[in-house]
C-alpha cells in the first residue's frame, strides 16, 4: 500500500511540475497513465476529470464534447462513492458544464447549484499552491 501512495504521489508531484511549465500533452498523457493504473484514487480521478475536459488534443469539438460519455460517468461516480468535498465540487462544476452542451439549462443550474457559496476556502487554495510546486 505504501508503494502505491508512493507512486500516487510521483505522479502528482510529476503533474505539478508539467502544470507549471506548461506541459498539456504531456500532463494529459501522465494524468491518463496514472488514471489507468489507480481508477480509485479520488487524487488521480479529479485530475482526470480535468484533463478529459480540457483535452489539449481536441480544439473543435473541445475535449468535453468528446470525453462527453465518459465525463457524465465519471462525475456520477465521483457524486456516488467519493467523500472528498474538493473532488466532488470538481464533478458538480463539469457535470453543470456538460448539461449546458447538452442544452439542459435547468439541470445545470440545478447541479451547480449544489455547489457550496465559496467553492474554496483559505486552507483549499494553501494546499493546492503546495501541490502543484
Amino acid at each position: 500500500m505504501a508503494k502505491n501512495e508512493e507512486k500516487i504521489q510521483r505522479y502528482l508531484d510529476e503533474n505539478g511540475r508539467l502544470a507549471a511549465i506548461g506541459k498539456a500533452h504531456e500532463r494529459f498523457d501522465l494524468i491518463t497513465k496514472a488514471y489507468s493504473e489507480f481508477p480509485n484514487d479520488w487524487r488521480i480521478v479529479e485530475l482526470y476529470m480535468w484533463q478529459l475536459n480540457y483535452d489539449p488534443n481536441c480544439t473543435d469539438p473541445w475535449g468535453n464534447e468528446v470525453h462527453k460519455e465518459e465525463l457524465y460517468r465519471l462525475c456520477e461516480r465521483v457524486l456516488d462513492e467519493c467523500t472528498v468535498d474538493k473532488t466532488r465540487y470538481a464533478a458538480l462544476s463539469i457535470l453543470g458544464g456538460l448539461y449546458i452542451l447538452d442544452g439542459k439549462k435547468d439541470k445545470a443550474i440545478e447541479t451547480v447549484s449544489r455547489l457550496p457559496d465559496h467553492w474554496m476556502t483559505k486552507d483549499q487554495e494553501l494546499e493546492n499552491c503546495y501541490d502543484e510546486g
